[in-house]
């Protein structure tokens, strides 16, 4: 669309453009905040975690992790390397990727859009569709190595992608329920409930 504000009829249609779309005031990649980029980054080491459950490819598995700290709340909490069960530091690609999950999530929650049917395959397709980079280039011969319909790197794409997502429609629908029943009752009766074997 060009835009010409040439006269204020020009500028008084564009602006009635603009009011019939209002998914252009959501927020972009670009427009997360330093903290929600950092918070990302955490919960993108648990994400590589939970993938790495799920592929069998070591190669595949190696492109996943990092030796660089990405996230400021990774190098806080960083336990030392012979601590069992010590936080993972994603790749940039992964953490692209849940940045990526984070932002079409949000898009969705701000049009109220997540209570729709099969809104998994909605949220991970939107992903795909609007990834501008190319991601796991150290895998790119590794993809030749596999026939077309088995293409680990877009396998890999997708699992992390439906991972985060898992992780953020959890912690959506426990706040949801959270509003709902007010005060869950451990919180308030837990000398009694334990008292009680419960």
């Amino acid at each position: 669309m060009d835009v010409n504000f040439n006269d204020e009829n020009d500028i008084f249609e564009n602006q009635i453009y603009l009011n019939e779309h209002d998914y252009y005031k959501l927020p972009e990649f670009e427009t997360l905040s330093h903290y929600v980029v950092d918070v990302v980054s955490y919960k993108s080491g648990f994400v590589v975690k939970k993938v790495k459950k799920i592929v069998k490819c070591n190669v595949c598995i190696s492109a996943l992790t990092s030796t660089e700290h990405t996230s400021r709340l990774v190098n806080l909490k960083q336990y030392s390397s012979n601590t069992k069960g010590g936080l993972i530091n994603a790749s940039p690609d992964v953490i692209y990727l849940c940045k990526l999950a984070e932002s079409e999530f949000r898009i969705i929650e701000q049009t109220n859009n997540l209570n729709k049917k099969n809104i998994m395959e909605v949220l991970v397709i939107k992903c795909l569709r609007n990834m501008n980079k190319s991601v796991f280039k150290s895998l790119h011969d590794h993809m030749f190595d596999e026939d077309a319909q088995g293409n680990h790197i877009i396998s890999l794409v997708k699992i992390i992608i439906a991972n985060y997502l898992k992780l953020r429609l959890h912690h959506k629908a426990d706040s949801i329920n959270d509003v709902r029943n007010n005060k869950r009752v451990r919180s308030v009766l837990t000398k009694q409930i334990l008292f009680s074997n419960q």
